[in-house]
């Protein structure tokens, strides 16, 4: 069963755009996650990963590409995007990441982040 979806963004130089959850959240406070969350009722998975996508970010994509499910959240990437990143009340801030980065101890990525970020890296 589906509870999310997320959008993975890559700029040009490969990096991906992650955004530091608010330390009130009720899920992975304090951690780093990609843009996305929750599906409404009667909302397909991309809708929701493009709502949850400019709610959070300011930023609007052309198409999206379905990478598939990890642990129950729509994956989705997208070969471009318009505007500049501006976060909203439900983060704190944003960085692009290069895949290296992950494994920092600086960097506390929310639960899968390394699997959904591997795998929209093996989609394309």
């Amino acid at each position: 069963m589906l509870h999310g979806a997320v959008v993975v963004l890559r700029d040009e130089e490969g990096k991906m755009l992650l955004l530091k959850r608010h330390e009130s959240s009720k899920w992975a406070p304090n951690k780093w996650g990609f843009p996305g969350g929750k599906i409404d009722a009667g909302e397909s998975p991309r809708h929701a990963a493009e709502r949850e996508l400019n709610e959070e970010t300011g930023l609007t994509v052309g198409a999206l590409r379905s990478v598939g499910t990890i642990e129950g959240v729509a994956v989705f990437t997208a070969p471009s995007y318009e505007g500049t990143v501006q976060i909203d009340h439900e983060h704190t801030d944003f960085r692009w990441v290069p895949r290296e980065d992950l494994e920092s101890k600086e960097l506390d990525a929310a639960p899968n982040v390394r699997t959904i970020y591997d795998a929209a890296v093996a989609s394309n």
